[in-house]
């Protein structure tokens, strides 16, 4: 059975989630709303997410600080899709014959949102652990 370091998944991703709502909140309170629709560049902290957990993981084998990163950077991709999807319907809401639109959208930022973010956790990783191999 796997032995996976649950507190370094939360920690990790909810350290990097909360950089990314403060300076959302920020932009918002200066006047730029619009900053929900950059939402792709959150994705690129899972690079450092997936570094992060292959370095600071203290589980023994290679496939066990892989699947920390990968679960790390999906939770974080999860919640950066979740604030999109609230965001979004806080700041811009959708008339009544845009609910097909709005669901399409929600729908998709959070699947690309969590699988696009657990990818790059998981590449992230496994660099790292190429690179700790190396002499």
């Amino acid at each position: 059975m796997i032995e996976l370091n649950y507190r370094l998944i939360g920690k990790t991703a909810l350290q990097f989630f909360a950089l990314w709502l403060i300076l959302v909140l920020l932009m918002i309170w200066l006047g730029y709303p619009g900053v929900l629709c950059i939402t792709p560049a959150a994705w690129f902290l899972s690079l450092v997410i997936g570094t992060q957990c292959a370095t600071q993981s203290s589980s023994p084998e290679k496939l066990q600080r892989l699947l920390e990163a990968v679960l790390a950077g999906a939770l974080y991709g999860l919640l950066v899709g979740i604030l999109f999807i609230v965001g979004g319907l806080i700041l811009f809401p959708f008339d009544a014959d845009q609910e097909g639109s709005q669901l399409w959208l929600s729908t998709g930022m959070l699947s690309a949102s969590l699988l696009f973010s657990a990818a790059g956790s998981y590449a992230a990783g496994w660099w790292t652990e190429l690179r700790r191999n190396q002499p």
